[in-house]
């Protein structure tokens, strides 16, 4: 979806004139461990992100085929931070594209075990594509090898033999005194067989003669950024000893999720014959949702009002949206969770609307709550107690309720940094450092700060971000003349 005409040219000059730093000499390209994604998630005509000529994107996440061989340990992944490159990215589930996360530097260790710490890590940090660790998030692979054939910048999946992995614990804010403060989960460690260096590296006491773990454990815990709080830096990441590979493949059957081929196309039709109700049942304006200009349209609002109660169905937009928020709030809370909000292109004012729409329900989901008796988001998270409240309260939210809420949305991201998050809504990606990826998409990276002194580019690329889209507000569903959510009494 385009924001306006002028933002529009403005993106394909940006497309246009990074060719400067943009295009480079093309990695080396083996078929035999490594091929190109052709789009198949979004050919849907109902779940669509397309290019500028209108061709559908691959999704990154999605189209790349699930293998993973539990004999060979052979695996498929996507990368997204480049051994040696100071730029980091990150993947978003939803629209299936990379975007840029933070710019990574040389600093002092965080833990104070160590000297100082290269910002050029030794290894390729990627996901496996169609898997989910334990935190819900995309299976993270660090890749030794492979460094001059990894591609960031085309859609292409390269095959890794997996040796085994680590325990990744995460602080989320502040500081983690406690075991129970820290989350954890499993981060396999592969090799890139098409690198001479690492062909014949079958296992870590092979691995270990190749790398210095010590190091890349420092770079595992300090490039990815650390906590801070009240001008005092904390360790936000901590990585576990190495496990062989029995131990993290029994550990990944018992805990992670991989979707299937018929998965993912039973979650996109469910979720697209979803939204296509909330659509039609409740974002599709009525003859209510409209104040009537003349007499005449006051009766036939009237009809139309008492034939809807007559029927038991809901009437104002308030009412309509409510019933279907309690009705499928599981079902929604999945598909915003894991399926684009539409066709931006085709169905712009539907997209815009389920876009709001899937944060909205994917906060609560989070734990965040919307109280509509006070118009506000609660101050802390409240866990499943956020969902029921979604379920068993919603039908009481008028259309002046939900406006209040997608206009109170933006702050809520904004004041979750406190949370140990950092929220964006992202058009394209069309910075010099970013992938110029389309999104039109809200993503979020963690909180952290980077040491990288006093020039860090990191700060004053963040104090540009936005949490609220622009020219893409939420539409406002209720009528100042009305009461409630109606402009008349009957």
């Amino acid at each position: 979806m385009m924001r306006s005409f002028c933002q529009f040219i403005l993106g394909v000059l940006l497309l246009s004139l990074a060719g400067c730093s943009w295009f480079r000499s093309k990695p080396d390209f083996d078929p035999r461990t490594s091929y190109v994604v052709e789009p198949v998630w979004f050919k849907s005509k109902a779940i669509r992100l397309a290019n500028l000529e209108g061709e559908p994107l691959p999704h990154l996440f999605y189209d790349p085929a699930a293998t993973f061989n539990l004999t060979t340990g052979r695996v498929n992944f996507l990368p997204l931070v480049v051994a040696g490159d100071e730029r980091a990215y990150d993947l978003d589930v939803l629209s299936g594209q990379r975007f840029f996360s933070h710019f990574q530097c040389s600093q002092n260790d965080v833990w104070k075990e160590r000297g100082g710490i290269s910002s050029k890590a030794s290894y390729t940090l990627g996901v496996i594509p169609r898997h989910f660790d334990q935190l819900n998030q995309p299976q993270r692979v660090i890749v030794f090898g492979g460094r001059k054939r990894f591609d960031l910048h085309t859609p292409i999946v390269y095959q890794v033999r997996v040796l085994g992995g680590f325990v990744e614990e995460l602080c989320p804010v502040g500081r983690c005194s406690g075991p129970k403060d820290w989350v954890g989960r499993m981060v396999f460690v592969a090799v890139d067989e098409a690198d001479s260096s690492y062909e014949d590296v079958t296992d870590f006491g092979k691995l270990l003669k190749e790398i210095n773990w010590q190091e890349v454990r420092g770079q595992l815990e300090n490039i990815p950024g650390r906590n801070s709080l009240i001008g005092t830096e904390y360790p936000a990441i901590r990585v576990g000893n190495l496990l062989n590979t029995r131990e993290i493949l029994d550990f990944f059957k018992k805990y992670s999720i991989a979707l299937t081929t018929k998965e993912l196309a039973s979650t996109q039709n469910s979720c697209a014959n979803l939204y296509q109700i909330l659509w039609e049942q409740a974002g599709t304006q009525t003859m209510l949702d409209r104040p009537a200009a003349t007499s005449e349209e006051v009766k036939k609002r009237a009809r139309f009002y008492e034939d809807l109660k007559k029927k038991g169905l809901p009437a104002y937009f308030g009412q309509r949206l409510g019933v279907l928020l309690k009705k499928y709030s599981a079902e929604l809370s999945t598909c915003a969770r894991l399926v684009y909000a539409g066709d931006p292109n085709q169905q712009r004012e539907r997209y815009q609307f389920q876009a709001w729409i899937n944060l909205y329900t994917r906060l609560h989901k989070e734990g965040w709550e919307y109280d509509c008796r006070s118009q506000t988001w609660s101050a802390s998270n409240q866990g499943a107690e956020a969902m029921k409240s979604f379920r068993d309260l919603s039908e009481q939210c008028t259309a002046r309720d939900f406006d209040k809420a997608m206009e109170t949305l933006p702050a809520l991201l904004k004041n979750l940094r406190l949370f140990g998050e950092r929220w964006r809504f992202i058009g394209w990606d069309e910075h010099p450092h970013g992938t110029h990826s389309k999104l039109l998409n809200w993503v979020r990276v963690p909180e952290r700060v980077f040491a990288c002194g006093s020039d860090d580019q990191n700060v004053k690329i963040r104090e540009s971000w936005r949490e609220k889209p622009d020219g893409m507000d939420w539409s406002i569903r209720h009528t100042e003349r009305g009461l409630k959510d109606s402009d008349y009494i009957y």
